[in-house]
């Protein structure tokens, strides 16, 4: 269990949290950041639009991220606000997805920039190294998974405004959770979505190596 290297590990124990909490904070405020600008004036009254985790990242979120790492977040906002009806909801959705993968490719950058360097500290090297490379892959995590058609993420609110038929799923929780579950559960899947995941690091990876080695 993940709570165990809290223990064992606790330098990967606690980036991992710290990582978590910042990249689900920058999610929210991205959703959060949109809206406002789609006409919801919701997170701004509420006070819902800010880094602070402890606004968007309730107790549940926070010991599941302490026990399980993993968590998350939630900003409240109203899609009949929106100038742009549909268009601004997707927009919305879509903004919390694209923030950590903003995140994953400076996370990548910076770890191309540290192979490059010669630091007179191993250890500190390698520490940076572990840090950087978690970063990337939490929220290339973060990314892939709230992109899912499945309630409450981002891809299902994205999902529903091209196909209608699917807000079964919000009148009847339990089919978005077993769809989910079920998909988690086909064999290879999870192992197809790691690697997927990993080929999209290398390639960043690849692509930040050859900018910096340009410059």
């Amino acid at each position: 269990m993940f709570f165990q290297y809290l223990m064992t590990n606790p330098f990967f124990y606690w980036s991992i949290v710290g990582l978590v909490i910042f990249s689900i904070a920058l999610h929210e405020l991205a959703h959060g950041l949109v809206a406002v600008w789609q006409g919801d004036k919701g997170p701004l009254e509420q006070g819902t639009l800010s880094l602070n985790p402890f606004r968007n990242i309730g107790l549940m979120g926070f010991g599941a991220l302490l026990v399980a790492g993993v968590g998350w977040g939630e900003i409240a906002v109203n899609d009949k606000n929106f100038r742009n009806g549909s268009l601004g909801t997707v927009l919305v959705a879509l903004a919390g997805p694209l923030a950590n993968l903003t995140l994953t490719i400076c996370f990548s950058f910076a770890l191309s920039w540290l192979h490059l360097q010669e630091l007179s500290d191993p250890i500190l090297a390698e520490d940076l190294e572990r840090f950087l490379y978690w970063g990337a892959i939490c929220n290339a995590l973060l990314f892939s998974f709230n992109l899912l058609p499945f309630p409450p993420l981002d891809g299902y609110k994205v999902a529903r405004e091209f196909f209608p038929s699917i807000t079964i799923l919000e009148r009847r929780p339990e089919l978005g959770y077993l769809a989910l579950g079920g998909l988690l559960l086909v064999p290879g899947f999870v192992q197809g979505a790691i690697g997927l995941i990993h080929q999209m690091l290398q390639g960043f990876l690849r692509l930040g190596t050859d900018y910096l080695a340009f410059l």
